[in-house]
């Protein structure tokens, strides 16, 4: 893609690591070259889950949530319940909006 470019290594690549890939930025100053090296040594990483014990959750707007095993939590009514029984808290909980002011002459 860029051919040959002149480049200037603030600091050498460690033996043993293979470039992925290289970005390059322009800036006011000029062009900067990013690389992501390779590793062989490192090891993977392989997570100790049991896929048998993996619970999916999903939350909407009908139901709070939906378990994987098909379960409904209904959504908590907290606030409405609070209206009802008269709580003089939950009626002051909502702005109410200002009516425009009419122009005097």
């Amino acid at each position: 893609m860029f051919g040959k470019v002149k480049v200037i290594l603030h600091r050498p690549l460690p033996d043993g690591f293979k470039i992925k890939t290289a970005s390059v930025t322009k800036t006011t100053d000029g062009y900067y070259i990013t690389f992501s090296l390779e590793d062989k040594t490192v090891p993977e990483i392989k997570p100790d889950i049991n896929p048998d014990k993996i619970t999916g959750i999903d939350v909407g707007l009908k139901e709070f949530l939906t378990t994987s095993s098909g379960e409904t939590v209904a959504i908590p009514q907290h606030y409405r319940k609070a209206q009802k029984h008269g709580n003089p808290e939950a009626s002051f909980t909502t702005k109410q909006r200002k009516q425009p002011q009419a122009k005097s002459s």
